[in-house]
């Protein structure tokens, strides 16, 4: 089932108001951890609780987002995480390290131009040449 739900340590689910209405992005300033440890006003440890945790500075206003997908999706490029979030979650990530990502990527693509050019003329010629980038 897809959901907001968050999956608890004793594997049940629990769906939480606030936490359910939040957004995604692929760089989140915060993530859902357990309170496991914590204890509520009476003193009393607190178990089989969710709570929404700051993983960035924060300012009044900032927009609270956290992943809808594990960390390990996170680290793949734009297109496979929001091929990942398509699939999984039914929606196309629109997230601003998604859109800056894709940007950055059509502007380096575009600046390549003449050297690919370059590249199809020595191919032609019987070069075996290739065009790659690295991430990082």
């Amino acid at each position: 089932m897809v959901c907001n739900g968050v999956q608890l340590p004793d594997d049940s689910l629990a769906l939480y108001e606030y936490i359910a209405s939040g957004n995604h992005s692929c760089n989140p300033n915060c993530m859902i951890v357990s309170a496991a440890g914590l204890t509520d006003s009476d003193g009393r440890a607190v178990r089989n609780v969710s709570i929404l945790k700051a993983i960035q500075p924060l300012r009044t206003g900032d927009e609270l987002t956290y992943s809808y997908i594990p960390s390990v999706i996170l680290q793949a490029g734009a297109r496979d995480r929001r091929d990942f979030i398509c699939m999984h979650r039914g929606f196309k990530c629109k997230c601003c390290a998604c859109k800056l990502e894709l940007k950055l990527r059509k502007v380096l693509w575009h600046g390549t131009k003449p050297i690919r050019r370059k590249l199809k003329l020595l191919q032609r010629k019987g070069f075996g040449l290739e065009l790659k980038y690295m991430r990082g």
